[in-house]
């Protein structure tokens, strides 16, 4: 797996402005509900986002 494709929360609040991390915390909260869960993969309790597949769910 490459790592340089994946954002944390923080580095994907980052890139886009619009979104806080506490908004896509509640996005990774509720992930199978709102479909969210299609970019996120969890590492050893971590949460990071493939950084395509957030640009794609988030636009």
């Amino acid at each position: 797996m490459n790592m340089e494709h994946l954002m944390s929360v923080r580095q994907l609040a980052e890139s886009h402005a619009a979104f806080t991390e506490n908004m896509i915390r509640w996005w990774i909260f509720n992930a199978d509900t709102n479909g969210f869960n299609a970019c996120l993969i969890r590492i050893r309790g971590r949460v990071f986002s493939k950084r395509e597949a957030a640009a794609v769910q988030l636009l």
